[in-house]
């Protein structure tokens, strides 16, 4: 008996999924410019062929990834604006959604490493980008915020971001390439940290 339109759609979405994964794992692990189409390939038992029957090329998939990543981190920005808390709370509880994210979730981990790193590449489309941006103009205006309350008084809020992120950066990359380390991660000391 053939299979369903419905049957085969859930294929096709089982195996791009199989895809995306495979190379989330690889470019963050070993940059997107060393993985190539067979790496991927191998990762996931398929044929060369396969790939290029979802992709065209490498960077078509990680501009698919990058279009996820944001979703998958899901950050609920309007919800922790809202809460009945100081700014310089709300922005400790951003700091400590993303290292939960780091301690916890493998495949989230991977995501906000590339949605943190987008930037970096140069070769990407403006609008792939744009949610990483939106992330940091929505950061600086919550430190403006603490800076009227008091907090971050002598650091420009573009400085203290930059050096939050590349903080979470090494510590995504050290978790990624040394899993046990996420075990470890007492996110409110780190959070506590964050905060001096």
């Amino acid at each position: 008996m053939p299979r369903t339109l419905q049957q085969n759609k859930v294929i096709k979405d089982k195996r791009r999924n199989e895809i995306l994964n495979a190379a989330l794992e690889l470019f963050v692990k070993n940059g997107f410019d060393t993985v190539s189409m067979d790496d991927i390939a191998k990762k996931i038992k398929c044929s060369h062929g396969l790939i290029y029957h979802y992709y065209t090329n490498k960077k078509d998939i990680l501009v698919d990834l990058g279009r996820q990543s944001h979703d998958v981190i899901g950050i609920d920005y309007n919800s922790i604006i809202n809460l009945p808390i100081s700014f310089f709370d709300k922005y400790l509880k951003i700091q400590e959604y993303l290292l939960d994210i780091i301690s916890s979730n493998n495949l989230k981990r991977y995501y906000l490493f590339l949605f943190l790193t987008l930037p970096l590449n140069k070769s990407l489309s403006e609008d792939l980008i744009q949610p990483t941006l939106r992330f940091e103009v929505k950061l600086t205006k919550i430190i403006r915020e603490c800076q009227k309350e008091g907090h971050f008084l002598n650091i420009e809020p573009k400085e203290l971001i930059i050096l939050h992120l590349n903080y979470f950066i090494g510590l995504l990359y050290s978790t990624i390439k040394c899993p046990e380390i996420a075990k470890k991660i007492n996110s409110n000391e780190l959070v506590k940290i964050i905060a001096r």
